[in-house]
């Protein structure tokens, strides 16, 4: 088996952005297509799964808290970027278009 060489220096501000961006909001996308096929009833009860079960950071609240935080539509845009570069030519959840055209978050102000 080869192995590569891990390069001694750190990878810059915008490279790190787009490392997580890979990482997270695919996830982000398919916690919000649960909620769409009604796998998960409530917003709640996904973001406390994902966080307990796969140790998302749960200073964030968990996926959909976190999505709220950064707005539907900025999701979407970073979502669409990572999917250009990807071969299958994904796209964001149906769920999540509509919630940026009606101006929806998961959580409303009082959960």
């Amino acid at each position: 088996m080869k192995y590569t060489k891990v390069a001694a220096e750190k990878a810059d501000a915008e490279t790190l952005e787009k490392i997580q961006n890979r990482l997270i909001l695919p996830m982000i996308d398919e916690a919000s297509r649960c909620l769409e096929e009604k796998v998960v009833r409530k917003p709640r009860e996904l973001d406390l799964a994902l966080t307990v079960g796969t140790g998302f950071p749960s200073f964030t609240g968990g996926p959909l808290r976190y999505a709220d935080g950064m707005g539907i539509g900025t999701l979407i845009g970073k979502l669409e970027d990572v999917y250009k570069h990807q071969p299958a030519g994904r796209e964001c959840s149906d769920l999540l278009k509509a919630m940026r055209d009606s101006n929806r978050r998961f959580y409303s102000s009082g959960d």
